[in-house]
Formats: structure tokens, C-alpha cells, sequence
């Protein structure tokens, strides 16, 4: 009982101390890891999944409608590999997972069982990744909207050249909303604006954005889209605007959380200090 005492006490010690002292947590040690020399088991399992990834690299054939159809999920991801290095690449941890159960169960079957269960796991959830990426560079699209509808309306104020509009607003927004604006900018200028903003709308899919690139379009054919982009910005504005009241609506709740955390670890240490003070010294 003392020693958890004593662990938990000086846990909540090394807190404090770490506050005080603004010693970084892993949060801002993580990025730097990277840089960190891998050691010579690391290296052993890095060739190890690459050998296997090489080796079946060759034997995936995918019939041409699914290559398609993973391949525009892959960018809709935002995952810059072909469709047959992905599901290599699956394959290679799930078989690198497969062949330690098998050596382990000679060992221990139980944890053979547990590694072969865990390689399916992480198989499943490496094919579900960009799907769920998807939804995620859905919402991150939708929600900088707004600020393009807005920059559309103020820009028409200037000219209707399309290119031009969203030319100067690429370079102001996300990171995944940005490469969809220029892909579709160099098929602008390789094809046709209407075609590039219908493929666009296409990718994406998105109700949203739909309307957008309805203006657009209409724009490219010459008519003058003012009053329909101000309705846009009216009826974004009132979506952007509860988007953030459920956001502040969480936050409470996140506070509380943090807060009932907090008052733990204080008591914690003010309990295990006055244990400490009435245990009788020898």
C-alpha cells in the first residue's frame, strides 16, 4: 500500500515539476522522433515487411473499374500511392503478423492466437483507413466554404475569370481543399473550365460544394452570377456559424473533464502528503 502511495505521489510530484520547469511532453517529442536513429531491431523488421512487400508487389492484378474507383479514393484520402503498393503494403504487415504467430506457437499458442487476431485487425483497419480519411477531407473541404464563397463574391466584384478566383484563394486555405483546387486548375488549363469544374464536383461529392461549382460553371458561360453566390454566402454563413456552436457546445464538457482531472490529481498528493506526515518515523 505505501509503495502505490509513494508512486502516486511522486507521479503527481513529477507533474508539477514538469509544469514548473516546462519540460516537454511527448506531444512535442513526437515530431522529433522521426529523426530518430532507427535501432538494429527496427531496421531488421523495416527490410523484413519490405522484402515481403516487394515480393507480392508483383502478384497483385486488379481488375481495371476497381483500380479506378481505389485509385480516386486514394487521392480523395489524400494518400499519394497506387493502388497496388497499398494493398501490398497491407498484405506485408498482415503476413509479417501471420509468420511471428506461427514461430510463437510453438511458445505459447494463446499468444499466437492474440498476434494472428491482431494482424487481421490491423489488415481490416488498413483497407477501412481511406474511407474514413474520405469523411474526414470531406468535412475539413465543407468547412473552408464558406471563406470560398465569401471570396467569390468579393472577387466578382473585380472580374468573372474563374482561374483568377481560384487562383488567389488556393494558397488561402487547407492543405487537402488546396490540392483539389489545383488539380482542378491544371485540367482547366489543359482542357476546358467546365469539364475540370464538373469533374471537381464529381471527386469530391459533396452537396455543398455542388452548389459552388454550379456558380462556377455559370461563371465560365458568361452570366453573371452575383446575386446567386451572395444567397451562397447567406446560407453558408448560417451553416458555418452552427457548425461552431456544436463545436462551443463540447467544450464545457471537455473543461469539466479536465477540471475533475485536475482536482484527482491535487487531492491525491495532499492525501498522500498528510499519510506520509502521520506514518511514525523510527
Amino acid at each position: 500500500m505505501e509503495l502505490i502511495i509513494g508512486g502516486l505521489f511522486g507521479y503527481g510530484i513529477y507533474n508539477i515539476l514538469c509544469f514548473c520547469l516546462k519540460i516537454p511532453d511527448s506531444v512535442y517529442v513526437k515530431p522529433f522522433r522521426r529523426f530518430k536513429t532507427k535501432t538494429k531491431s527496427e531496421n531488421f523488421i523495416t527490410e523484413f515487411k519490405a522484402k515481403i512487400y516487394y515480393k507480392i508487389l508483383n502478384y497483385i492484378k486488379i481488375d481495371e473499374l476497381k483500380r479506378k474507383k481505389l485509385e480516386k479514393n486514394l487521392f480523395l484520402a489524400n494518400i499519394d500511392e497506387k493502388p497496388e503498393e497499398y494493398i501490398a503494403e497491407g498484405l506485408a504487415n498482415l503476413i509479417f503478423y501471420l509468420l511471428i504467430g506461427i514461430l510463437l506457437a510453438v511458445i505459447n499458442p494463446l499468444i499466437s492466437i492474440m498476434i494472428f487476431i491482431y494482424s487481421f485487425y490491423l489488415y481490416n483497419k488498413h483497407k477501412k483507413y481511406p474511407y474514413n480519411q474520405i469523411s474526414i477531407n470531406k468535412t475539413l473541404i465543407e468547412s473552408e466554404l464558406y471563406r470560398f464563397v465569401t471570396t467569390i463574391e468579393q472577387e466578382l466584384l473585380i472580374d468573372t475569370d474563374v482561374v483568377r478566383i481560384i487562383e488567389s484563394f488556393k494558397n488561402r486555405t487547407n492543405d487537402i481543399f488546396k490540392k483539389h483546387l489545383e488539380r482542378c486548375l491544371t485540367e482547366m488549363r489543359t482542357s476546358n473550365e467546365i469539364s475540370a469544374l464538373k469533374k471537381l464536383e464529381t471527386r469530391i461529392n459533396s452537396a455543398m460544394l455542388s452548389d459552388v461549382c454550379r456558380g462556377l460553371i455559370a461563371l465560365s458561360r458568361g452570366e453573371n452570377n452575383r446575386e446567386y453566390f451572395s444567397r451562397l454566402v447567406t446560407s453558408f454563413k448560417s451553416i458555418y456559424i452552427n457548425e461552431k456552436r456544436k463545436e462551443a457546445s463540447l467544450l464545457p464538457d471537455k473543461i469539466n473533464k479536465y477540471g475533475i482531472c485536475l482536482f484527482l490529481v491535487v487531492l491525491i498528493i495532499g492525501v498522500t502528503g498528510m499519510i506520509m506526515g502521520s506514518i511514525p518515523k523510527f
